[in-house]
């Protein structure tokens, strides 16, 4: 039986899981040149450098990727919607997720880690692209398991929007991107609230190092538990420059 994925912070518009049979999602580390993004807003020629690991994990890539794919697997499990990290035969329709750079492309609106071209209600487009910048992640993660925890909830929140899951939250960063965007801090030094997407095998030290790595003044209520969570950003502690 096709089930449905509890996915933190999103919620299926559309309850039809059928629709995920047979969608495929390449995610490609390796790098691209002049990529489209065709989304709310048009950006042009975003060249996406290929996945690098933070730090001392550096030359640890593939075991990472490796480690992205199982978390991947196990939580779309019962969809029978298959992840990739080759391009599948040309005939074959399938979505990309670039997954590398630091999305300053997207600068313009706010310091984005994640962004899908589209709420794909009922996944009608089975072509449609995202992108996952994970150089915006700095080298605080103690191991290549707790550095392919994030990829691999960032890589699954994208893949939401694009199989037709929204924000709960509606209005999450303002802007016309607001329904396809994740942002890890608050452009302009806003004081409006953020939601930030995390997954059930997150540990409190992978967020104490998240909180650590990123110029901002803002607090993290974090609430530990065995399913899936929220963790909520609150009023900014002070305006970020």
């Amino acid at each position: 039986m096709l089930l449905s994925v509890n996915l933190p912070g999103l919620h299926l518009v559309d309850p039809a899981v059928d629709r995920f049979d047979g969608q495929v999602i390449c995610l490609d580390f390796d790098g691209a040149q002049d990529v489209d993004y065709n989304g709310p807003v048009t950006v042009e020629n975003i060249d996406v450098p290929a996945f690098a690991a933070p730090g001392h994990l550096a030359g640890q890539e593939q075991a990472i990727i490796a480690q992205v794919l199982d978390r991947l697997d196990d939580t779309f499990a019962d969809t029978r919607l298959a992840f990739s990290t080759e391009k599948p035969a040309e005939a074959l329709t399938y979505s990309t997720i670039h997954v590398g750079g630091n999305g300053g492309e997207f600068a313009q609106y706010g310091d984005i880690v994640g962004i899908s071209e589209r709420i794909d209600v009922g996944n009608q487009d089975h072509g449609d692209n995202a992108f996952f910048f994970s150089s915006v992640f700095s080298s605080g993660y103690p191991t290549a398991s707790a550095f392919a925890d994030e990829v691999a909830a960032g890589i699954a929140h994208e893949t939401g929007h694009l199989v037709g899951y929204a924000h709960d939250q509606g209005d999450s960063i303002g802007g016309v991107l607001a329904s396809v965007a994740t942002t890890y801090k608050s452009p302009q030094g806003s004081s409006r609230n953020h939601y930030i997407t995390v997954s059930p095998w997150t540990s409190p030290q992978s967020w104490s190092i998240w909180r650590a790595s990123f110029p901002m003044s803002w607090g993290l209520g974090v609430v530990q538990r065995q399913e899936p969570m929220l963790v909520q950003t609150l009023q900014p502690e002070s305006s970020v420059e």
